[in-house]
């Protein structure tokens, strides 16, 4: 098997080593420098390099492609890095899935395909937008859009199974500064000024990292999970930023006095997965 070792990529190596399974990770150390989990060989590669990801999936039976620039800066300030490495990456690893002869390529998607989602919960039939490709924020969502029809279309030409994760906001231990809550944790803990882009109203699901991997796991090995899209995450944990910010205050035990400031371009007032489809396909 084939993986990234970010953060869910971790998590899901981990997974699956304690389970039995022959595990490999390639990763080039983009994201951090940590050795592999016990178990899981490291192999030094970038997803960009086509004879590196080939030699990977040689003997491979399932392939889980979990490579990609995340986090909103990154959208913002490296947009060209984000469509290279995304766009570049799942070319590459479909192509070598059905090379290889390989049963099922696994391909995590994202929330960020609905672009400004109208329905709620929002299921996997919803429309997936771009709402504006001059706008650097939606460089991830539209890469994201493309390598579902990527890996839809080579699979369905190339004759090997392909099962879609959408993650909605999952977090967890080891998942970097870039997304809402480490980065309040951050600033409580730095005693840095605590700014919340909007009004504090914008409300999120947040998805703990093991129920990720969990999801992602099942996903992998479950044979009606073929040819599906899923969602994955927690509609049960919907909150507003305002009640993270309190949460965090009353755990910590020291008062945030939070300074709004508008947003950085689009956003979404609310992002909230319909999951009956994973319910059901995976349990």
């Amino acid at each position: 098997m084939l993986f990234r070792s970010g953060f869910i990529g971790r998590g899901v190596t981990a997974s699956l080593a304690a389970g039995g399974h022959e595990v490999a990770s390639l990763d080039n150390g983009w994201r951090s420098a940590k050795a592999p989990p016990p178990g899981v060989e490291a192999i030094d590669a970038d997803v960009r390099d086509p004879d590196a990801v080939a030699r990977a999936c040689a003997g491979a039976e399932i392939v889980l492609h979990l490579a990609a620039i995340q986090g909103t800066a990154n959208f913002y300030e490296m947009p060209e890095l984000v469509l290279d490495v995304n766009l570049r990456g799942v070319l590459n690893v479909a192509d070598a899935c059905a090379t290889a002869g390989v049963r099922r390529l696994l391909f995590s998607s994202s929330s960020e395909v609905y672009g400004i989602p109208e329905t709620f919960p929002t299921p996997e039939s919803a429309p997936l937008v771009v709402l504006d490709p001059l706008n650097p924020r939606w460089s991830y969502g539209g890469s994201k859009i493309a390598g579902e029809l990527i890996v839809a279309n080579a699979a369905r030409c190339r004759s090997f199974e392909f099962t879609i994760l959408r993650y909605h906001n999952v977090y967890g231990p080891g998942m970097g500064w870039d997304h809402v809550i480490p980065q309040f944790i951050r600033r409580l803990e730095l005693g840095e000024t605590f700014t919340v882009q909007g009004d504090g109203g914008q409300m999120r699901a947040f998805c703990y990292i093991d129920d990720a991997v969990a999801a992602t796991v099942a996903a992998a090995l479950e044979p009606a999970a073929a040819g599906q899209i899923l969602n994955i995450g927690n509609p049960s944990q919907e909150a507003t930023i305002d009640e993270l910010i309190r949460l965090l205050s009353r755990v910590s035990g020291k008062p945030i006095e939070p300074q709004y400031v508008p947003f950085e371009g689009e956003g979404t007032r609310r992002r909230l997965p319909d999951v009956s489809r994973a319910t059901e396909v995976l349990g």
